[in-house]
């Protein structure tokens, strides 16, 4: 008699996604819940040895427990892959299923998993399931990077280091602040300047900063006497707004029972089912209904608002503003067909638009414009930001800082970075171990050789090697006949702090008293362990 085959098999329940990756598209055309796959046709499935269940977001299906259900009745071991935003969700499914595993997507530290993933708090979020997932005592846990070449520098410290937490928040301290350190030389670095030249990059500044506040965006390619511009603000984009019915805190409005409803945005649409309990007040279930939208990561932010008398009403505030020529809203709210869930909408009011959303309205010297946000670019020069009208105080004048103002600026940007380095490794020197101590001395060392000559232009050392501006000395250091100098020195010290950060950048954990435990590929021989890897992080026994 044969041996039954089984398959190695993946299920996609959903192409429902609240990430929006840069690595993938599929959010922008996401399933309808009907045309998902449905439980009926997972029971037809054939035995399998291993099942990743994917998507999308799986944890967006309501009845993934159901699927689950369903598939360890045919499957030996099954691996949900998700970006761990919804924790109650997944937590809840593991208390039933402690044997399944979770790989949570985690695309490097904070902001370059944020920037990637583009969902706010999206490290945070997978982070902290992760670790409650280990609190929990759950074995096959781990995460998971597509390694691309804005993560890859972020591999080393996301690989398991120590099970001591201070190391690894060292470890990851020194990572944060040497890329710190990185993108401010990167800021000076200006492609249509000489190397002596950098710090002289324009910076940007407002008559208003109350009202209208404004960077530099431009690569320097502009007319070196390229003109400012007036600003007047008559109204700052807004958010759509729905604020629900005001209902009395204590009472008890909605009949026990369950209710759905769904909030449909331009990029995607959610089902929200909930239950209502005997007893439950309707302060209770306003609160539940807070806590449900704002774990969907809609891009919809909920809350609760009361009244003069006290009533309380659930709030629903996009993050986007304003509405393109296409669109009659941001988000729509509309319940189930059902009779119950028809009423319960009734009396929540969430349905109902207060406050529409609208584009910003103002004029650059004299010229009508509008924008969807508060915060846009100007001829790739100017990156502003609308903060209130101008009304009451006429318009912002736009325009570049005087050179020495523009020089201090920059410099300061630098030495903010370097002073952060110098914080980090002073914080954990007090480990007088060799490992603990010898980032301290090596970056302070940088300027304890040039103290003469950073002095003399205005760049004063303490005793632990930090940096202060004398910003008179630094503009008389820039008058003409000692320029060329001031920026050589500039230059020097802009370039061994940068060539410093990016030998910390590649292995912090050379300042670490901890092994590092790397996953090597296997059968090869190469003279770094963090290469690529199909076993990168998928082995964690700690993460906490």
């Amino acid at each position: 008699m044969s041996e039954e085959k089984k398959l190695n098999g993946t299920v996609i329940v959903t192409y429902r996604c609240n990430a929006r990756c840069s690595m993938c598209n599929r959010y922008k055309a996401p399933s309808k819940p009907e045309e998902e796959i449905s439980i009926e046709t997972i029971k037809k499935l054939p035995k399998m040895y291993f099942t990743n269940i994917t998507g999308g977001e799986p944890f967006i299906r309501t009845d993934l427990k159901d699927i689950v259900r369903e598939l360890y009745k045919k499957s030996d071991r099954i691996v949900i892959s998700t970006n761990g935003f919804f924790t109650d969700r997944i937590v809840d499914l593991c208390k039933e299923f402690p044997q399944i595993g979770i790989r949570i997507s985690i695309e490097g530290l904070e902001q370059t998993n944020n920037e990637i993933r583009g969902l706010q708090n999206g490290y945070q979020r997978g982070y902290g399931t992760l670790k409650k997932l280990r609190e929990m005592g759950m074995k096959d846990v781990g995460f998971g990077m597509t390694v691309q070449d804005k993560n890859a520098p972020d591999l080393v410290p996301l690989y398991k280091i120590s099970n001591m937490s201070e190391a690894k928040k060292y470890a990851i301290d020194i990572k944060e602040s040497s890329k710190a350190i990185l993108n401010a030389v990167d800021s000076l670095s200006d492609k249509y300047a000489d190397s002596s030249d950098s710090f002289q990059k324009k910076v940007a500044e407002s008559s208003n900063e109350d009202a209208v506040g404004v960077r530099y965006v431009g690569d320097g390619s502009e007319n070196k006497g390229a003109d400012g511009f007036d600003i007047e603000v008559r109204q700052l984009a807004a958010p759509q707004v729905n604020t629900g019915s005001y209902l009395d805190s204590k009472a008890l409005s909605f009949i026990p029972g369950s209710y759905s409803f769904d909030i449909n945005t331009n990029a995607s649409s959610y089902e929200f089912q909930f239950g209502v309990s005997t007893g439950e007040t309707n302060s209770e279930v306003q609160d539940k209904l807070k806590r449900l939208i704002n774990a969907s990561g809609l891009g919809i932010e909920a809350d609760i608002v009361h009244d003069d008398s006290g009533k309380a009403a659930l709030q629903l505030t996009s993050m986007q503003t304003g509405l393109s020529e296409t669109e009659d809203s941001l988000f729509s709210v509309a319940p189930s067909a059902n009779a119950e869930s028809i009423s319960m909408m009734k009396q929540l009011g969430i349905d109902k638009v207060s406050s529409p959303a609208h584009n910003s309205d103002f004029s650059l010297n004299g010229t009508a414009h509008s924008s969807l946000s508060n915060t846009f670019t100007i001829n790739n020069t100017f990156e502003l930001t609308l903060k209130k009208p101008t009304t009451d105080t006429g318009a912002a004048a736009i325009g570049f800082k005087a050179n020495s103002d523009a020089v201090a600026d920059n410099v300061q940007t630098l030495v903010d970075a370097y002073n952060k380095m110098i914080d980090v490794a002073d914080d954990y020197s007090v480990n007088d171990s060799a490992d603990a101590t010898r980032l301290l001395r090596d970056i302070s060392s940088i300027t304890k050789g040039s103290q003469s000559k950073l002095s003399y232009i205005g760049l004063m050392t303490d005793d632990d090697g930090k940096l202060t501006i004398d910003r008179d000395i630094l503009a008389g250091a820039l008058s003409p006949d000692r320029a060329d100098d001031t920026f050589n020195t500039l230059t020097a010290l802009k370039d061994a702090i940068g060539d410093k950060a990016k030998s910390v950048t590649v292995n912090p954990m050379n300042y670490v008293q901890k092994v590092v435990v790397a996953y090597k590929n296997p059968g090869h021989n190469f003279n770094t362990p963090y290469i690529s890897s199909i076993y990168s992080g998928m082995m964690l026994d700690s993460y906490a």
